[in-house]
């Protein structure tokens, strides 16, 4: 047994201990000692190589989170951007026609053929009811055409207000998922796991600690994904087969149904001859 000699920080007094105690006692003073062996040094060691590895996989996860949505949906906010932008363009120009007036021609044709068809009447010396009847008639049509046209201006720069407030709200979230990729450009997920579901996978991989590293959670989604292939496949198999034997099952019992009824019919027949048969040798009796 190895023996260590150790000095008492309080007396100077020198101490004997062996390497399986990690405290001892001086024998002058009666200090109190911790000591230190190989095995509660690997051990502290070990332990604390598991707890940096634990953070830096805590730490990972929530720079993974933080990604998801840069990562998943940029690409659609500048595509739904581009969009927005040109039906904005579009909206624009309608406006400004009604603004310009251009807009207001549908609406003066049936004022127009109204008036001559008034002349047209008063030619004809049509009595005061028609005239009276058609005034109205125009009127309405005035009122119908004046009011569709105020809703129609109403509901254009309704509209084009509200593809600017998410024009607005698109440029937003595209600045803060420019801001947050710049803030992890070292973390590099490849093309391919850009998805939500990876995305996902790959954060509670690294949260519950299955994995320290992004290349290793990737690692585990290709298994997963490749279980989950397979699950399916045995699932598909599984409810082809079930349905081969349901009708297996249909075909024993129509098969069983086409033989009753064939011998049924065969017995029909048979008594049917039996029958005729009979009657014939009765007919020969009384003749002879």
């Amino acid at each position: 047994m190895k023996i260590t000699e150790l000095v008492c920080p309080s007396c100077g007094g020198k101490i004997e201990t062996d390497g399986k105690r990690t405290i001892s006692f001086c024998e002058y003073c009666g200090n109190k000692l911790s000591v230190e062996t190989a095995h509660s040094v690997g051990y502290d060691m070990e332990y604390g190589r598991l707890n940096a590895r634990a953070d830096i996989g805590q730490a990972l996860a929530a720079e993974v989170l933080e990604l998801t949505e840069p990562l998943c949906n940029m690409a659609m906010y500048k595509k739904n951007l581009v969009a927005i932008n040109n039906r904005m363009n579009i909206l624009t120009r309608q406006i400004k026609a009604k603004e310009n007036g251009k807009s207001y021609m549908p609406y003066v044709w049936p004022l127009v053929g109204g008036g001559f068809l008034f002349i047209f009447l008063m030619a004809l010396k049509a009595n005061i009811i028609v005239f009276l009847m058609f005034s109205i008639l125009i009127i309405g049509c005035f009122y119908i055409s004046a009011n569709n046209y105020l809703s129609t201006w109403e509901r254009l720069k309704l509209e084009l207000e509200q593809r600017n407030n998410q024009f607005i709200d698109l440029n937003t979230r595209i600045e803060n998922c420019n801001d947050i990729l710049s803030r992890h450009h070292n973390i590099i997920i490849p093309e391919k796991y850009r998805t939500k579901e990876a995305m996902e996978y790959i954060y509670h991989t690294l949260q519950g600690q299955g994995a320290f590293s992004i290349e290793e959670a990737i690692n585990k989604y290709e298994i997963h994904k490749q279980q989950k292939q397979l699950m399916d496949m045995q699932a598909q198999q599984i409810e082809l087969q079930k349905r081969q034997i349901q009708e297996m099952q249909q075909l024993r019992k129509e098969t069983k149904r086409n033989s009753v009824a064939r011998g049924a019919g065969s017995a029909a027949a048979a008594a049917g001859t039996a029958i005729v048969t009979h009657e014939v040798i009765k007919q020969i009796r009384k003749h002879f």
